[in-house]
């Protein structure tokens, strides 16, 4: 229904300005891992300072797009995923830190949906 009304009110704009209108919320949504709390988050740190934080989500985006789509390249070609590589490619010593960093990493993105 709501597509089929931003048809109507579209009609007569360029169909490249219509399939960004549709696509990019889900490309947001796709790239930020948006659940309810980081949403919450994401809704108050957007009202105390309005577009002054905008550049971070693109900075953010592109940088997870890289990421994700090398990781899923590795796993495509290879048939194992990121963290079997870097056990077989590093002693204990780089994986035990690779695996804090990861944990403290978690951590830091539960803190904000606890928080909301």
């Amino acid at each position: 229904m709501f597509v089929y009304i931003l048809l109507l009110l579209h009609a007569e704009k360029e169909l490249e300005k219509l399939l960004l209108i549709l696509i990019g919320p889900g490309f947001l949504v796709s790239i930020a891992y948006i659940d309810p709390g980081n949403f919450e988050t994401d809704l108050q740190s957007g009202a105390q300072y309005k577009y002054e934080l905008l550049w971070i989500i693109l900075v953010a985006s592109c940088a997870a797009l890289v990421i994700q789509s090398l990781a899923a390249n590795l796993g495509v070609v290879t048939g194992k995923h990121l963290a079997e590589h870097c056990r077989a490619e590093y002693s204990k010593v780089p994986n035990f830190m690779l695996w804090v960093v990861a944990e403290i990493a978690v951590v830091a993105c539960d803190i904000p949906e606890g928080m909301a």
